[in-house]
């Protein structure tokens, strides 16, 4: 499953790439870490589609660490694994 084909329909319904692609800036202890391009589609509220189809919950723990050096409220995530969709919204 090309899950890259669903994440660019996103982007799409959601009004294109120059809605909301945005670079964000990451950060830990306010430390500076740099940027991480993600695709936001409400304020305050990205998304991620993914593929996974083993060791899920290790994807989970990397996007909840992820979400944590950003200033997003949410991320939800969107997890193809063959005939298993799964729909999460992670938060702080």
């Amino acid at each position: 499953m090309d899950f890259k084909l669903y994440a660019q329909a996103l982007t799409h319904f959601c009004g294109g790439e120059s809605e909301i692609l945005q670079r964000l800036a990451m950060s830990r202890d306010g430390l500076s870490l740099g940027t991480q391009r993600f695709q936001i589609h409400s304020p305050g509220v990205a998304f991620r589609v993914t593929a996974v189809t083993q060791q899920i919950e290790a994807m989970e723990t990397l996007l909840r660490r992820l979400l944590a050096l950003t200033g997003l409220q949410a991320l939800q995530w969107i997890n193809l694994n063959h005939a298993d969709i799964q729909f999460v919204t992670l938060g702080h």
